[in-house]
């Protein structure tokens, strides 16, 4: 519960292990091992194509989108004109865990981890329906 009320709320450690009624170190050692742990899903959640005919199409369709030549993947998408769609489900993904849109204050190999965690427990909330978090005010 620590963890998913860090990543809901962008809270330092030490509030959240006060909230938990947990020291310092052990909300620090809760949150990363738990990320770690979500993290390492990561194979059966986020899926890369593997096989030399899924890595052309995905060459052949983004090459089709906007004429990048092997391009495989993309992640904010800021040069392709059709990144409308792309740029709203990182928000939906911010918006359920705004500790990505607030910033993390952590060491970046931490931060590597958090983000992975963050994205295979999006992906599995996706999978089970859950409703998508609002849009921000204003």
């Amino acid at each position: 519960m620590a963890t998913l009320r860090y990543y809901a709320t962008n809270n330092s450690q030490l509030t959240i292990g006060d909230f938990s009624r947990l020291s310092t170190p052990t909300a620090h050692k809760i949150i990363h091992r738990v990320s770690a742990a979500m993290a390492s899903l990561n194979h059966e959640y986020i899926k890369f194509p593997n096989t030399q005919q899924e890595i052309r199409q995905n060459q052949r369709e983004f090459y089709g989108i906007a004429r990048f030549p092997r391009v495989i993947g993309a992640m904010d998408c800021t040069h392709i004109r059709t990144r409308n769609a792309v740029e709203r489900s990182y928000g939906v993904w911010k918006r359920r865990f705004p500790v990505l849109a607030l910033g993390l204050r952590v060491k970046l190999d931490n931060a590597l981890v958090i983000i992975m965690a963050t994205a295979v427990l999006h992906k599995i909330l996706r999978q089970q329906g859950e409703t998508v978090p609002p849009d921000d005010p204003g």
